[in-house]
């Protein structure tokens, strides 16, 4: 025999930091057996010590070693166990075939497993056995050594009432729990391997894993039974269809780009939704657009739309403001206090307004008497027969097209534009023609002076800055 103090040192004593178990087969020699006092101090992080059928382990001390929760010592000459009381983690414990006359393991609330037999007959526990209700193993032993009082707690504690039973009906109600509970152990084991490790103790880890994959299987159902989720459950299989999933995601995709790309058409209470009376009202706006281009003459197919678009934008004001084409008075962009109401800009297209005499579209602040700049691009006048003046001053045209007959037509401004000619023989009372900073216009000059007539003759002085009481110059 070895002494097992000895034996201890010198397999353990140079590594107790990392030491998680003390086994007797840790030793090379086969069938060793050890002797005398055993005193295993100041392991921190030892968990289990398997020191079973040794056969000469007279006493054991256990010190310092807070993480033990297994010790195995059947089979040996113990007289007594030290330290008990201070493995507060100890789950399993095995001392059978031992001298142990009395032991006390009140403060081991975590103890599953014990295993005592074959110590002497007069063998007790100190300090009773109320925490032995988690007790699983060799039942049968422990209830013939108890006491009824030991019996009651034990009942207690696996929650049975065995008020007025004997001391024998309660060893036998106490035996059928037990039965049942290794019965529904093995239940779990088969149904959910891994549940319980070797010792039947459920693994905590595994526990929870399982917890987490119900969670994962009822909120799955939920997934399935909502039926929003409709488009992404196989109906007869009842369960998410991956093809679909896949598909609905890819739009999500797309409905995401769309927000991100159309912050316009979003909602206004921050959820990221596409506000669909926006999207109603860019319908609306749309059909709106395609019956102006269509009021218009325009082709929305176009190839030229974006040109056709900018003649739209002063059409639209036009056709808005003055819908009704029998009016008399004015086309103009002032208001009754003489305010510019809106930048005008684009094509102009003004035709059948047949009793409007005055057409004013210059820009000119007539508060501030002072000049400002449109955007009319072209005018075409159309079907207005009693028109009398027309007023362009200021503005970007490049053409002025008159279309029919303007018999009283006598004054024509349109200074500060972009035109680079003009036809004038449209009437034969004009009278008034003011086209300053038109260079455009300077080599149409000559012809001009070379139609002189009765009706025009005075309109063409003026233009060109001659004396009214002068005669026109002839080739």
């Amino acid at each position: 025999m070895v002494e097992a103090q000895k034996w201890l040192t010198d397999n353990y004593e140079n590594k107790k930091d990392n030491t998680e178990e003390i086994r007797i087969n840790e030793s090379t020699e086969e069938d060793i057996e050890l002797e005398g006092k055993l005193t295993i101090d100041g392991y921190p992080n030892l968990q289990k010590i398997f020191l079973g059928g040794t056969k000469g382990i007279t006493e054991l001390s256990i010190n310092n070693c807070p993480n033990v929760e297994v010790v195995f010592v059947s089979d040996n000459q113990i007289t007594k166990i030290e330290g008990l009381a201070n493995l507060t983690k100890l789950r399993k414990l095995s001392f059978g075939n031992n001298k142990i006359e009395e032991i006390d393991i009140s403060q081991n609330k975590q103890l599953e497993m014990l295993h005592f037999a074959e110590n002497p007959k007069d063998f007790k526990f100190i300090n009773g056995i109320k925490e032995l209700s988690k007790l699983t193993f060799v039942i049968t032993t422990l209830l013939e050594q108890a006491s009824g009082e030991d019996l009651k707690e034990i009942a207690e504690g696996l929650k049975l009432n065995v008020d007025g039973k004997t001391p024998e009906e309660m060893k036998e109600a106490i035996k059928n729990e037990v039965a049942k509970i290794e019965q529904n152990k093995t239940k779990l084991n088969d149904k959910l391997p891994g549940l319980l490790d070797s010792t039947a103790t459920v693994d905590d880890a595994k526990l929870e894993e399982i917890k987490n994959n119900v969670d994962k299987g009822e909120k799955y159902q939920k997934l399935v039974d909502e039926t929003t989720n409709a488009p992404i459950v196989d109906a007869d299989k009842k369960e998410i269809d991956q093809t679909k999933l896949t598909d609905q995601l890819g739009k999500a995709t797309d409905y995401e780009k769309l927000v991100n790309d159309n912050q316009d058409l979003v909602t206004d209470d921050g959820s990221k939704k596409i506000d669909q009376t926006k999207i109603d009202g860019l319908k609306t706006s749309k059909e709106k657009l395609e019956g102006a281009l269509r009021n218009a003459g325009i082709d929305s197919n176009d190839n030229n739309l974006e040109k056709n678009l900018a003649m739209l934008k002063a059409q639209n004001w036009l056709d808005t403001k003055y819908p009704d084409k029998t009016i008399g008075g004015k086309i103009e962009v002032y208001d009754n206090m003489g305010v510019i109401e809106e930048l005008i800009d684009g094509e102009l297209l003004i035709d059948g307004y047949v009793n409007i005499e005055v057409i004013n579209l210059e820009r000119w602040d007539k508060i501030k008497d002072d000049e400002l700049k449109g955007e009319i691009t072209k005018v075409t006048i159309k079907n207005c027969p009693k028109l009398k003046k027309l007023k362009l001053n200021n503005n970007e045209i490049s053409e002025i097209i008159f279309e029919g007959n303007f018999p009283d037509l006598v004054r024509l401004d349109a200074t500060d534009n972009k035109l680079t000619e003009i036809d004038i023989k449209y009437s034969t009372k004009l009278t008034t023609i003011n086209l300053d900073e038109a260079p455009g216009l300077d080599d149409k000059l000559d012809e001009l002076k070379n139609r002189p007539t009765t009706d025009n003759s005075d309109q063409i002085k003026n233009l060109l800055g001659i004396n009214p009481a002068d005669d026109l110059p002839t080739n």
